[in-house]
């Protein structure tokens, strides 16, 4: 009966030995999926810096067509790396891996233990990317704002509706100068 026993504690580690190695090799396996997502958001993320560089000077430049074309090309970068943020989250989640706001270091850490991949670095490469990103697009909103704010000016005017010197007519009442009708007619 010992001998029996013995047998099927073997058994039972054999098998829990398996499932084991079975959830390790699967927890490798995301890591490495989540490492080749978060390289194609890395490829992405220089593709957008390198887009808003030229934004820029497409600002500066007033070159209308470029700056619709950019903007177009960045809408569907967002998009790709929103959608393939959402897919991460599905995947982690598949594998009971909730990374909540602000949490994804942690998951990113437990996957990094388990994968010769180096998602640490990587992640932290990607948030260095994010905030370029950022200061890159906050400041050619700066200048989008200055450009709107001098067209508004210049339409505000062609309105003829800024304030007006005030004048003496011949009659010696004061009127707005921009205000008054031609001397002659034609």
């Amino acid at each position: 009966m010992p001998a029996q026993q013995s047998l099927q504690n073997t058994d039972k580690q054999s098998i829990f030995n398996s499932e084991n190695a079975s959830a390790k090799q699967g927890i490798s396996h995301l890591a490495n999926e989540i490492y080749q997502s978060l390289g194609a958001d890395q490829a992405d993320l220089q593709e957008l810096a390198d887009l808003l560089q030229k934004e820029y000077r497409s600002l500066e430049q007033q070159d209308h067509n470029a700056i619709n074309e950019y903007a177009k090309q960045k809408d569907i970068l967002v998009r790709r790396l929103e959608q393939r943020s959402q897919l991460r989250n599905t995947v982690l989640e598949r594998h009971n891996f909730y990374p909540q706001q602000g949490k994804w270091l942690i998951a990113i850490e437990t996957l990094n233990e388990h994968t010769s991949s180096d998602l640490i670095s990587m992640w932290l490469n990607l948030e260095a990317q994010l905030k370029t990103c950022q200061r890159a697009l906050q400041l050619n909103e700066k200048v989008i704002t200055g450009l709107k704010q001098n067209i508004d000016r210049f339409i505000h005017i062609l309105h003829s509706q800024t304030s007006t010197a005030q004048t003496y007519n011949a009659a010696g009442k004061t009127e707005n100068f921009l205000s008054r009708r031609a001397l002659t007619q034609v």
